[in-house]
């Protein structure tokens, strides 16, 4: 799947003055922008290049294709795989700031602890290791008790050697005990 946006002009006194080409595009955004949103997404296939170049055609600009078409359904979600793209390209800083914008949807899948946990690896592969403890606290407060994937996780590895660490491990387990 494809992503397109468009946002606001800057300058407000022309927001109402889209290109004339766009039917439908046009009055959408205008009311969008009108009712407050920040921004408008076009979605579609990535195969569907007729939906493609129309988007790009009235105005909106290509922001990323999905890993998925699952990430539409849920807005953390779909934050989330963006972030585990970038993390997959290497773009640590994206991921995290994508992994922490997932993490602010109100609406969490199932996994929604896993969410802190990636943005506190992103954030300690940056070298943001007080980041990285915050969000590795958050992660655990959402209920991560996942003991396996914290030790096997490498971007946590300077992490590892800190007295916090064994006080992470042992708040999991003490709150699985407590189960």
């Amino acid at each position: 799947m494809a992503i397109n946006r468009a946002e606001p002009p800057n300058d407000p006194s022309e927001r109402n003055s889209f290109d004339q080409r766009d039917l439908f595009g046009s009055p959408c955004r205008r009311y969008a922008f009108t009712q407050g949103y920040h921004a408008v997404g076009w979605h579609c296939n990535t195969e569907n290049t007729g939906s493609r170049r129309t988007a790009l055609h009235v105005g909106f600009v290509h922001e990323r294709d999905y890993v998925n078409h699952f990430c539409v359904r849920n807005e953390a979600v779909h934050w989330a795989e963006a972030g585990r793209l970038q993390e997959m390209r290497g773009d640590y800083r994206a991921a995290a700031d994508f992994y922490i914008r997932a993490a602010s949807i109100t609406e969490q899948p199932d996994w929604g602890c896993y969410i802190p946990f990636y943005a506190a690896c992103a954030l300690a592969r940056l070298g943001e290791y007080a980041a990285a403890w915050d969000w590795l606290r958050q992660a655990v407060e959402q209920g991560l008790d996942d003991i396996a994937s914290l030790q096997a996780s490498e971007a946590l590895s300077p992490l590892k050697g800190a007295e916090r660490w064994a006080v992470l491990l042992q708040s999991i387990e003490q709150k699985k005990g407590g189960d």
